[in-house]
């Protein structure tokens, strides 16, 4: 018969599957930032067929390592927010206007203040309720940081933050900015970590996939796109899935998180980019790990699989989740030089 078209997830660019989200925060999951999208790193995108030319596959869905995923970062960032307007409103009229690094530093300050604990606990409801204060420790980490609190306190700035007047439209703008300058934050950080923390955040990515309770919830959280299943459905999932891991997985995951997030802030280490002829030997090898897998299922099921990847959003939803799941097995099937080579194409592709 006709041998199927060669196709992989590589990473996806638009919302979604792969870190990005180092997301969830948790999307920072993620768990946000992803804190939780928690940390989340999800590339998604459309699967494309294999070229050589192009190295590793690049491909429609990927996972979505930190995006809208495991908690919801309107939550985790409104206190947040809502305390950078206080710090830019402590000068008095008459004073001059406070620069950013003034404000940043008052912020810094404040942030350390907050009990972001119980606002957590209320509004998140983690279990075990540890993991609450590890994701309070993990934005008050950020916010310590004097470069991440001067870039956060300029980009409020050149969007009219610190100028506006009408508290709720200063929370609804805060809360959007927070959660787009988060995940692009540590979307894009991902590409500066080390091999070991790219690798725990495809398997992090995977972990979130078999969780799922069911197909549509699965290619919903893949995709980060909530309209692939019910609200419910999709809160649901990632509400199971960040409640299912230990306080340690969750630790180790945020960390992740804020380490590519001031990483992506400070330009350094720089982004980890692999040569063309890396990019071929990886590609080969990501090639031969995703056919040894997808080999052992009949010819029909084979091309059901491919095409599933190909069209993501039309394709069936059982479909597409198992193809996922193959695609990123076959990532952590790789070892020694050639994961690293792929994994650097791929978090570094999402730039």
């Amino acid at each position: 018969g006709r041998k199927p078209r060669r196709a992989l997830l590589w990473g996806t660019r638009e919302r979604g599957v792969f870190p990005n989200s180092a997301g969830p925060l948790p999307a920072p999951f993620f768990l946000c930032l992803q804190l939780p999208r928690a940390f989340v790193f999800q590339p998604a995108g459309r699967t494309l067929p294999y070229n050589r030319s192009e190295g590793l596959l690049r491909t429609g869905a990927g996972p979505d390592f930190q995006r809208e995923g495991v908690l919801n970062m309107r939550k985790i960032f409104i206190p947040v927010f809502c305390a950078l307007m206080l710090a830019a409103g402590t000068a008095p009229a008459e004073a001059p206007a406070p620069t950013d690094e003034q404000i940043a530093a008052v912020v810094s300050r404040e942030m350390q203040k907050l009990d972001l604990e119980s606002q957590y606990e209320r509004t998140l409801r983690l279990e075990p309720k540890e993991k609450n204060r590890v994701t309070a420790d993990a934005v008050k980490q950020l916010f310590a940081d004097s470069d991440f609190a001067r870039y956060i306190v300029g980009q409020m700035r050149q969007v009219g933050l610190l100028s506006m007047k009408d508290p709720a439209k200063v929370r609804e703008l805060s809360a959007s900015l927070g959660r787009s300058l988060m995940l692009s934050l540590s979307d894009k950080g991902a590409s500066r970590l080390p091999y070991e923390d790219q690798r725990a955040l495809i398997a992090f990515s995977l972990r979130r996939a078999l969780t799922s309770p069911n197909s549509r919830a699965c290619r919903s959280q893949l995709l980060n796109d909530p309209s692939l299943s019910s609200v419910s459905e999709f809160a649901a999932a990632d509400h199971l899935f960040i409640n299912g891991l230990s306080v340690q997985a969750y630790r180790a995951q945020m960390d992740r998180v804020v380490r590519a997030t001031l990483s992506e802030v400070k330009g350094t280490p720089p982004v980890r980019r692999a040569t063309a002829a890396q990019k071929e030997l990886a590609a080969e090898a990501l090639q031969r790990a995703f056919e040894a897998r997808i080999s052992k299922l009949d010819g029909r099921r084979r091309q059901q699989l491919l095409s599933a990847l190909l069209e993501p959003r039309s394709a069936d939803s059982e479909d597409f989740c198992e193809a996922m799941k193959i695609t990123l097995r076959s990532y952590l099937d790789l070892s020694g030089e050639v994961a690293d080579w792929a994994y650097e194409d791929l978090f570094a592709g999402g730039r």
